[in-house]
């Protein structure tokens, strides 16, 4: 009698622990197919984002061709012949991004019109390059051939804007590829910004004579852009991304772009007189196999970064056909242990499902037992409910180290990325806190506005290289010499600004004319042995008053300027 009722326990208990075997392989795989189904719409979005970064691409490209269409002489059947040959590509690819953003531009007006925008745009360009090819070249204006080049400009804005639209919609889907998007993009832009600086130096050869100040204002912020996107796609691809493709991409870019063509660029662009040698035509044959260096890094980031998600994609599915598969044998060896065995399976089970218990109770340190029945199935079991656990272990070490990477994002919106200091954004957030509270400025407080003086003449004689050096040792002299308290801070290029809080004004005018002078008297650069002076231009307001951060500013700022009309090195402030 005691033995059937023994067998319908076991049975009982047997069949509990099957269910919840089963229940969790199915949830599982589940989350898994979930996972998976995922990735493969974001696999086809990723699609639409690699089309829309093409499309900028030949954008870009097909302003070039524009340019020696418009501004060589000679072989013009030739030059139309390629100017043709490259739109045929641009619109293959606009046609390819119009049919597979069908359903989101249906779901987003701003799709839709910034596509219709990039349309209208492109045509404009188009036919104002078009109205100037059916003229002889001795009769196209430079000035005429400027504009149409810089209609294209406003194309390939468009088409960064539609880059950027579709990017948004990836990032949502999986937030983790943020970089290698953000490479991407980056790599986008500097393909972009050379071919502007190629354009740049074709319009100057066309038009000869000296750059004008516009002109060359435009140039220095294209070198200064790319250098910007070259530290970007360094920062994101070497720690976060960290693949040897990538990385003899970045360095063919450095060595065979930033090094090579844009340094002739530059040398063409700001000599005084143009060399009759040097053509369009053969500033082209020089620069432009460099610019391709960047579009194969473009490319090199985006084919991992589509490698990676696949592998990912496939990884889901393996984890939801192994979870699958663990259910089935689960329910064989219930099945059979019914049929053969009681103790010798019944044991072994209830220690399996204790195990799975504690795992989905969150104890994912409940290794494996010594396994007593005498069957591999329940082995076999137990290898599954291991895998399973290190799964969790898995997905659980993959939540902390996306935090990890989110903390480190949130650390690099709000710190210059050469100097380690605040950047203008966190200061100016900071000094939003202080002027909060004008009643716990103590004695007063005062914004120090601060500029390296002849900065430029450091980068032109010592390369940008001692330039950058020569900001960071300037940030880590503020952080050792500026008065207890300071929020020290890069302002942009060349600038710094200090907050004091809690000083009064005689004391903070000597504590900054200290500071000025013990700059003057410090080496920065052991090598070159190199020191610098700065003009500071100080704001001191009493406590309790309350105060526009913009109004502020601008008062300092003035000081600044004053200080550096007045022969800078000095320091300025309001009588």
């Amino acid at each position: 009698m005691t033995k059937p009722r023994l067998q319908r326990l076991m049975g009982v208990g047997v069949a509990t622990a099957l269910i919840a075997c089963v229940a969790t392989a199915a949830l599982v795989c589940a989350w898994q197919l979930r996972v998976y189904t995922q990735r493969e719409e974001a696999l086809a979005q990723f699609g639409h984002f690699s089309t829309s970064i093409e499309l900028m691409g030949a954008t870009s490209s097909e302003r070039g061709q524009s340019v020696l269409a418009m501004t060589l002489q000679g072989d013009d059947e030739r030059l139309l012949g390629e100017l043709a040959a490259t739109r045929s590509r641009m619109e293959i690819l606009w046609s390819e991004l119009l049919a597979v953003t069908e359903e989101e531009r249906e779901r987003s007006p701003i799709l839709q019109d910034d596509v219709d925008a990039f349309r209208k745009i492109l045509a404009d360009g188009r036919a104002r390059v078009d109205d100037l090819l059916s003229l002889p070249p001795e009769k196209r204006p430079p000035a005429e051939v400027e504009r149409s080049i810089r209609t294209i400009y406003a194309a390939a804005n468009q088409a960064r804007t539609l880059r950027d639209d579709l990017g948004e919609i990836l990032i949502g889907l999986t937030p983790d590829l943020t970089p290698f998007m953000t490479a991407a993009m980056a790599a986008s832009d500097l393909r972009e910004y050379a071919g502007r600086i190629r354009s740049l130096v074709a319009i100057r050869l066309n038009a000869g004579g000296t750059p004008s100040t516009a002109a060359a204002a435009e140039f220095a912020s294209m070198l200064a852009l790319t250098d910007l996107l070259q530290q970007q796609i360094e920062h994101y691809a070497t720690p976060f991304i960290a693949d040897p493709v990538i990385d003899r991409a970045m360095t063919a870019v450095t060595f065979g772009y930033f090094a090579g063509a844009r340094a002739y660029a530059e040398t063409v662009f700001v000599a005084p007189v143009v060399d009759p040698a040097i053509s369009v035509e053969s500033f082209n044959r020089r620069y432009s196999p460099a610019v391709r260096t960047t579009e194969a890094l473009r490319d090199a980031i985006l084919e991992v970064a589509r490698d990676r998600l696949a592998s990912e994609r496939d990884r889901s599915l393996r984890f939801a056909v192994a979870s699958l598969l663990a259910a089935v044998i689960g329910t064989v060896v219930g099945v059979t242990s019914l049929v053969v065995f009681d103790r010798g399976v019944f044991r072994p089970l209830l220690q399996a499902r204790a195990r799975m218990a504690r795992i989905l109770a969150g104890d994912l340190d409940a290794a494996a037992g010594r396994i007593s029945a005498p069957f591999r199935e329940m082995t076999d079991l137990e290898r599954d409910i291991e895998k399973l656990r290190r799964q969790q272990i898995e997905l659980k070490r993959l939540e902390d180290e996306r935090e990890v990477m989110a903390r480190e994002l949130r650390r690099l919106a709000t710190t210059d990325p050469l100097t380690g200091l605040m950047n203008r954004r966190a200061f100016e957030t900071e000094v939003a806190g202080l002027f909060a509270e004008p009643a716990a400025w103590g004695a007063g407080l005062g914004i120090v506005m601060i500029d390296i003086d002849h900065f430029k003449s450091i980068n032109d004689r010592f390369g940008h290289a001692v330039g950058d050096a020569v900001l960071r040792e300037f940030g880590r002299f503020l952080l050792r010499a500026a008065p207890t308290g300071s929020r020290v801070a890069r302002f942009g290029g060349e600038e710094f600004v200090l907050a004091l809080a809690d000083m009064a004004r005689d004391e903070l005018y000597a504590r900054i004319e200290g500071l000025r002078l013990r700059l003057a008297g410090t080496v920065l650069l052991d090598e070159p042995s190199l020191s610098v002076t700065a003009s500071f231009g100080v704001h001191w307001v009493p406590a309790g008053r309350r105060l526009d951060w913009d109004a502020f500013h601008r008062v300092a700022d003035a000081h600044l300027y004053q200080a550096k009309r007045n022969g800078r090195n000095r320091v300025a402030w309001s009588a």
